[in-house]
């Protein structure tokens, strides 16, 4: 969704306002996108190449550095780019904990298991002796389920930012209404304007897709309208600012999942139709760098679409694990052409 403008974009200003919790923009304009990709360097130096001395590499270090961090100032200083850093960090902690955790407890499986085997050979006696003196797991197996729940913590941490950060989501979801609501006034009126008899089969059909684009549009704003009114309420709620209950904020907070469900898919419908639509109509150049636009837009929002049908319903399919991989491919993706678009 972020780097072809979404219908709901499409019936926005051109600043970013709000955010989804796929860190894509409500609404807002399309970063710049990398004209190339260039090709993985090779690991070998090529044989007109020196090696670079270590004290050059040193030499370079604070620059690089602040180099570095001017590139990250400048993602972050808008609020879109903001939310983008925060989606990727959420979603590269849960991920990095996840498999911490996953690893962990597999080796102390694995580590028991062998004991139990051990144990079960050995007299009575002896197995007592060496189940009570015998360490269950390696101390390392340990330090990595602290360090799990720490970025666990710190997951939480940043999600939790996020939310506070889509507060204010309603105020931009307005003005894209409105927007919309004048935009087709405007194309109304200019129809009305045109002489009936010079009506073409071309206008005809650009005039059912308008219908079909506008539709769409408010269908997503109308779903978009209804996540971020139950998130909020949700989560000011679970602050003690509003007063609705524990079991209150868990349906509010369900329902919200469900209306970003509905916007998912109705994305994904969108991107196929448009998809048809732009067969034959451009030239092989454009295509391209179109079609790989619009393959980044599909696939981020099909690696969410489980992810809100999951936390749609009691119980969800997905694991813990299989959540953060799932998540973390959009957020790389995200993070990867906002930092290049920002070289």
């Amino acid at each position: 969704m972020s780097s072809t403008t979404t219908t709901a974009e499409k019936a926005s200003s051109d600043e970013p306002v709000a955010s989804l919790p796929s860190g894509d923009p409500i609404d807002s304009s399309s970063a710049p996108m990398a004209s190339s990709s260039s090709s993985p360097s090779s690991t070998t130096p090529s044989p007109g190449k020196k090696a670079v001395p270590i004290t050059t590499l040193l030499t370079t270090a604070p620059s690089s550095i602040d180099a570095f961090l001017a590139r990250l100032h400048r993602i972050a200083s808008s609020r879109s780019g903001a939310d983008v850093v925060l989606l990727f960090l959420t979603y590269a902690t849960r991920l990095s904990a996840d498999l911490l955790e996953t690893g962990s407890r597999a080796a102390l499986r694995n580590s028991a298991n062998k004991l139990v085997a051990v144990a079960l050979q050995l007299p009575p006696a002896a197995a007592v002796t060496f189940a009570s003196s015998a360490p269950i797991a390696s101390p390392v197996i340990g330090i990595a389920l602290k360090a799990a729940a720490r970025l666990k913590a710190a997951s939480a941490t940043l999600s939790e930012v996020r939310t506070f950060g889509r507060l204010w989501g309603l105020l931009g979801l307005y003005f894209a209404a409105k927007k919309l609501v004048l935009s087709r006034v405007a194309a109304a009126a200019a129809a009305a304007a045109k002489d009936p008899e010079k009506k073409t089969t071309a206008a005809t059909n650009d005039s059912a897709e308008s219908r079909f684009d506008t539709i769409v549009a408010a269908l997503q704003l109308l779903s978009l309208i209804s996540f971020q009114a139950a998130e909020n309420v949700a989560y000011l709620s679970s602050r003690k600012i509003l007063g609705f209950s524990p079991a209150t904020q868990g349906k509010l907070a369900r329902w919200s999942v469900r209306s970003w469900a509905a916007y998912i898919g109705m994305e994904l419908g969108r991107l196929l139709v448009e998809r048809q639509r732009r067969v034959g109509k451009s030239t092989a150049a454009k295509d391209a760098e179109w079609s790989a636009a619009w393959k980044r837009d599909f696939f981020r929002n099909l690696a969410w679409s489980p992810i809100t049908v999951h936390w749609s319903v009691d119980n969800g399919p997905l694991s813990d694990l299989a959540i953060s991989l799932l998540a973390f491919y959009p957020a790389a993706s995200q993070m990867r052409e906002l930092w290049l678009a920002n070289a």
